[in-house]
């Protein structure tokens, strides 16, 4: 509570009302948006980037049935010559489809037209980057791990267990089983 001694020590003109106490309307400044005061040259380029950003935006990306099939074909040639020579990344995923049905029983229902894309993409990348381009070696691996696979499946139907373990496209083509596969390779060779 204030007391009059309080008061006091206050300027009167502080209790009296001034000018500044009368209302007032509001006035709006109305201000530019910051592209309408941007220079031209950045406003063109901000539109060619949309544009490309536009353009990119496309369908995504797809491996269509007719190719997956045509992929599946030259993977069986492949698989019977043992010619590998004509590999790419979307005969890696072919081999991952057709070593799913078989070791499993079922085709990876997963595996659409664009996932089979992401998968090549994915597989591409392994190739380059943990087998140096080449896709024999690719394929080596890819035969190491179904075959290990194939003996653990039929040892899970012998038990009876009915475990929902399985390998996936990120499983084959991420490098989670690489280290694996380099386990085997430096046993294999300390063996020798």
């Amino acid at each position: 509570m204030i007391g009059n001694s309080a008061k006091q020590d206050l300027p009167e003109t502080l209790f009296t009302p001034g000018d500044d106490d009368e209302p007032k309307t509001a006035t709006r400044v109305k201000r530019k948006h910051p592209l309408e005061e941007a220079s031209t040259e950045f406003l063109e380029l901000v539109d060619d980037v949309t544009k490309r950003v536009e353009r990119r935006k496309g369908k995504p990306r797809t491996i269509a049935a007719a190719q997956f099939d045509r992929a599946r074909v030259e993977v069986q040639e492949m698989m019977d010559s043992g010619n590998w020579s004509g590999c790419g990344a979307r005969h890696l995923v072919a081999i991952y489809d057709m070593m799913h049905l078989k070791c499993y029983g079922v085709s990876p229902v997963e595996l659409g037209p664009s996932e089979r894309f992401n998968a090549a993409m994915m597989a591409a990348n392994l190739v380059k980057r943990e087998f140096s381009g080449d896709y024999n070696r690719a394929v080596q691996y890819m035969r190491w791990a179904w075959t290990r696979e194939m003996r653990t499946e039929k040892w899970r139907r012998e038990q009876g267990r009915d475990e929902a373990r399985r390998i996936g496209t990120r499983l084959m083509f991420a490098g989670a089983l690489l280290t694996d596969y380099r386990l085997y390779l430096a046993r294999a060779e300390h063996r020798k």
